[in-house]
C-alpha cells in the first residue's frame, strides 16, 4: 500500500509553530516607568518642639527639588520620612510614605511615641535624602487651664489648656466645635486645637472658646451666634478663626455669649452678644443684630469694640452677663447685668458702661462668675491677699457666710491670703499663698472637690493635698495645674470636661487628666 505525505498540513503545523514562537519572541511586558528621584530633598516646614504620641502641629513638609534648588512642580513621586536620631526605642507614627503634590509632601500625622531630645527626620526618594533640623520631644503637660460652659444648659461644659509647647488642647463636650479640633465629637482626654497655632492664654466661654498666640493675635472657635468668635460673622466655627481688628492683645476672657480682652496698650475691647450691656459701649442698641438661638435677635458687634470711658485696663473678666476689669491704678470697675448686685456700685441693675466698684478697695485681679440667674457675682483679690466678693450669695458663692446677696464688696470669710481667685456658675475657687486650694459655694456636682457634695459658705479646702499653682472654675467643674505641673479637674464629668478618660457623671475630688 502506498503511503503519501501531505506536505500541505505539514507545512500548515509548521507555520503555526512558527508564529507562536514570533509571538512569545515579540511579547513585550511593559511596565509604568518609575519617577526619577528628584535631585535634592529638603524641609520646608520643619519639625519643631512636640508632644508625644500627639501629631507634630504644624505639619511637616518636604519638597523636591532641582539641581538649582527651585521647586519641582511637576514631581509627584512618594516620599519618604523616617526617624534618625534621638529617644532608645522611640517610634514615628503615622503616615510615612506620601505621594508629593505640586512637588511638596504633607505629613499631617506624624508622632514620636516618646520624649527625646535632639532628635532628627530622614526624608528619602529613591536614593535622595535630606535631613531635618534637631527637634525635641516632651511629656504632655498644661501651663494654663480654663474652664468653661453655660448655666443650666447641657451639652456644653468642657476645659481647655495650653501646654509646654503652645499648643492648645481641650476636652468636653464639642456639640458647638468648642474643642476646636474640627469635629463634633466630645472627648473625654484632651485633643489638641488643630491650626498648630502656638498660644500663650486660652479661655473657655460658654459654647465657644478663644486664645492669644505668642504673638498677640487672638483667635477664637466654637459657636458664634452671637459674634462672640469675632470675626466678622455670626457662623460657627469649628477650628480657630482670626479675630478681625488687627489689634494686638495681651489677654482675653470669654463669657456666655461674649469676648474681652486687653489690648498691648492696655486698652479695653468686647464683642459678641451686648443685650444686657455686656460689651460696655454706653447702650445696648449693639452695632449689629445677631440671630442668637437663646434670644432670638439681639444686639451684638462682630468684630472688636472699644469699652467705653478711656480707661487702661490690667485686668478683665467675663461672666454670663456681665464684666469687670481692673485699671492700671488697682481700681475695679464693672459693667451689664447687675440686678443681685454683680456691678458692684451699690446701686443695683444693670450698668451700660463702666461703672466704679464701691468700697475705694485696690484690687490686683478680678473674676466674674458664669453663673446667670440667680447665681451672677464677683470676686477680687487686693494687693494683700485679700478677697472680696459681691452680688449673689445664692449658695454661699460671697463665701462670708451670711446667705445674703450684696451691691458692695464684702470680705470673704476665713482670714486666708489669696495668690489667685476664680468665680464659677454659683461657686468660687482659690489658691493661698501656700498653694493650697479653697473653695466656697454651691457643690451639688461636686465642683468644691471637698469629697463631701455639701455646700459651703466659707472656703472649705479642696481634698487630695495638692499644691496648686493655678485654677480655674466653670459651669459645674473645677480644674487646676499643681506647682509639679500636673492637671486635675473635680466636679461635674457628665460630658468628660474633667478630662480622665471616662464620662463618669462627676467626681467630688480631683481627678487627674489623662495625657493624649
Amino acid at each position: 500500500m502506498e503511503r503519501r505525505h501531505d506536505w500541505r498540513a505539514g507545512s500548515m503545523l509548521g507555520a503555526g509553530r512558527l508564529a507562536a514562537i514570533a509571538t512569545l519572541t515579540l511579547l513585550v511586558v511593559r511596565c509604568a516607568p518609575s519617577e526619577p528621584s528628584p535631585p535634592k530633598l529638603a524641609f520646608a516646614i520643619q519639625p519643631t518642639l512636640s508632644i508625644e504620641r500627639v501629631a507634630m502641629a504644624p505639619s511637616v513638609q518636604v519638597v523636591a527639588q532641582d539641581a538649582a534648588g527651585a521647586t519641582m512642580s511637576g514631581f509627584t513621586g512618594a516620599i519618604t520620612v523616617a526617624l534618625a536620631s534621638g529617644a532608645i526605642n522611640a517610634k514615628l507614627s503615622g503616615t510615612l510614605s506620601v505621594a508629593a503634590h505640586n512637588g511638596i509632601a504633607t505629613f499631617f500625622d506624624l508622632g514620636v511615641d516618646r520624649a527625646g531630645a535632639a532628635l532628627t527626620l530622614t526624608a528619602s526618594a529613591g536614593r535622595t535624602k535630606a535631613t531635618s533640623a534637631a527637634f525635641d520631644v516632651v511629656p504632655f503637660s498644661l501651663v494654663a487651664v480654663s474652664a468653661g460652659g453655660f448655666p443650666g444648659s447641657t451639652g456644653n461644659a468642657f476645659s481647655c489648656g495650653v501646654s509646654t509647647t503652645g499648643a492648645a488642647f481641650c476636652w468636653g463636650s464639642n456639640a458647638n466645635g468648642q474643642l476646636g479640633d474640627g469635629t463634633l465629637k466630645d472627648r473625654a482626654v484632651p485633643v489638641a486645637v488643630a491650626g498648630g497655632l502656638r498660644f500663650a492664654t486660652v479661655t473657655a466661654g460658654d459654647y465657644f472658646a478663644c486664645g492669644v498666640t505668642a504673638a498677640s493675635a487672638a483667635y477664637c472657635w466654637g459657636s458664634n451666634t452671637a459674634g462672640g468668635l469675632g470675626n466678622g460673622t455670626y457662623t460657627d466655627s469649628l477650628t480657630p478663626v482670626a479675630v478681625q481688628g488687627a489689634l494686638d492683645f495681651t489677654a482675653l476672657s470669654a463669657g456666655a455669649g461674649f469676648v474681652c480682652g486687653i489690648t498691648t496698650t492696655g486698652a479695653g475691647y468686647c464683642w459678641g452678644l451686648d443685650i444686657n450691656g455686656d460689651l460696655g459701649l454706653g447702650t445696648t442698641a449693639g452695632p449689629q443684630q445677631c440671630d442668637n438661638p437663646h434670644f432670638g435677635p439681639a444686639p451684638c458687634s462682630m468684630i472688636p469694640a472699644a469699652v467705653t470711658g478711656g480707661l487702661t485696663f490690667a485686668v478683665l473678666s467675663s461672666g454670663s452677663g456681665h464684666s469687670c476689669g481692673v485699671s492700671t491704678n488697682g481700681a475695679a470697675f464693672c459693667w451689664g447685668y447687675g440686678v443681685y448686685g454683680q456691678i458692684g456700685n451699690g446701686a443695683g441693675g444693670a450698668s451700660f458702661s463702666p461703672a466704679p466698684v464701691s468700697g475705694g478697695l485696690s484690687f490686683a485681679s478680678i473674676s466674674t462668675s458664669g453663673g446667670g440667674n440667680p447665681f451672677g457675682f464677683s470676686c477680687g483679690l487686693t494687693p494683700a491677699g485679700a478677697a472680696w466678693c459681691w452680688g449673689s450669695d445664692s449658695n454661699g458663692q460671697l463665701g462670708n457666710s451670711l446667705a445674703s446677696n450684696s451691691a458692695i464688696p464684702v470680705a470673704v470669710a476665713g482670714g486666708n491670703t489669696f495668690a489667685s481667685l476664680s468665680a464659677g456658675n454659683g461657686f468660687a475657687c482659690g489658691i493661698t499663698t501656700t498653694g493650697a486650694a479653697v473653695c466656697w459655694g454651691t457643690n451639688a456636682r461636686g465642683q468644691l472637690g471637698t469629697g463631701t457634695g455639701k455646700d459651703s459658705a466659707i472656703p472649705t479646702p479642696v481634698g487630695g493635698g495638692l499644691s496648686f499653682k493655678a485654677l480655674s472654675t466653670g459651669e459645674g467643674h473645677t480644674c487646676g495645674i499643681t506647682t509639679t505641673g500636673k492637671t486635675y479637674c473635680w466636679g461635674d464629668d457628665s460630658y468628660g470636661e474633667l478630662g480622665n478618660g471616662v464620662y463618669a457623671g462627676s467626681s467630688g475630688v480631683p481627678q487627674a487628666i489623662v495625657a493624649p
